[in-house]
């Protein structure tokens, strides 16, 4: 790797485990100072997707980086995974005694954002989801329904827990592509998928697609930005719109499309989002 590549997935960070032994479904690597930020990788990620991020902001913020459990080489759990998350991280905010932190979330991990502040909105401070959205299944049909996307769902997860490792390394290579730009991000990005728990992998995408939270979301009460790559064409018109109403229910939010980026915007165009990000939260 060279360049952007390196800086992202190795860093200067040093980040190192602050829980060996973890009282909680996922891994904590905690650096730098001042108020608290928790970031969350997305699916079947590291938290070392984040070392670019941490790298320039730990000197403003005490970064509680997360890897979740049954990704990326983590122990598994069992389902259900968002609920428990969830219940941890009220847990993890109360016993380590940190105020309204700061939210940063990728995919699964917007969503975990954004799911905790509509149910506990005076624990979480601001958020900003990298291409999570309250319902995913919405943002091709926006008539879809929990339910009615269940059977799809299920069937993914029952391919995903059936499938070999020959079968997940075949498909890594046909959809992480669509997602990140870099081919050297991308092979990173396999070897962490290769390094996940099928079955966690599988139950995470059921209750993903499975989760509505658009009648939940007015209840966040801190400022909430979302950046999402921005689609091209009339039909990209057409998916911006759908963003736009999953967003609207919420008091204080703001939206930013990325052109040339894919679903991983902050590895197709770091500096971009860092300079969102760090504009939202002064």
């Amino acid at each position: 790797m060279r360049g952007l590549a390196a800086a992202v997935f190795i860093g200067t960070v040093g980040i190192s485990s602050a829980l060996a032994q973890s009282p909680y479904p996922f891994r904590t690597d905690v650096v730098g100072r001042g108020p608290a930020m928790i970031l969350i990788p997305g699916l079947n990620s590291s938290g070392a997707v984040w070392n670019a991020l941490v790298d320039d902001l730990k000197d403003r913020y005490t970064c509680h980086v997360l890897t979740l459990a049954g990704f990326a080489g983590e122990p598994p759990m069992g389902a259900p995974f968002l609920p428990a998350i969830q219940t941890a991280l009220l847990r993890y905010i109360e016993e380590h005694r940190l105020t309204r932190p700061v939210f940063v979330g990728h995919s699964l991990g917007g969503v975990i954002a954004l799911g905790l502040a509509a149910a506990a909105p005076d624990r979480v401070g601001p958020i900003v989801t990298i291409d999570g959205v309250p319902f995913l299944p919405g943002l091709t049909d926006p008539e879809a329904t929990a339910e009615a996307v269940r059977p799809m769902a299920q069937a993914m997860r029952d391919a995903l827990v059936r499938a070999s490792d020959a079968e997940r390394a075949r498909q890594a290579t046909i959809s992480l592509p669509a997602m990140i730009i870099d081919p050297a991000h991308v092979q990173v990005a396999a070897e962490w998928a290769a390094m996940s728990d099928p079955a966690t992998t599988g139950h995470a995408v059921m209750e993903l697609m499975t989760t509505d939270l658009r009648p939940e979301v007015s209840r966040i009460r801190g400022p909430v930005l979302l950046i999402a790559p921005a689609p091209a064409g009339v039909a990209g018109d057409r998916i911006r719109q759908r963003y736009e109403l999953q967003f609207a229910p919420i008091p204080n939010h703001q939206i930013l499309f990325v052109p040339n980026a894919r679903h991983f915007v902050m590895l197709d165009d770091y500096r971009t989002v860092l300079s969102a990000i760090t504009g939202f939260l002064n």
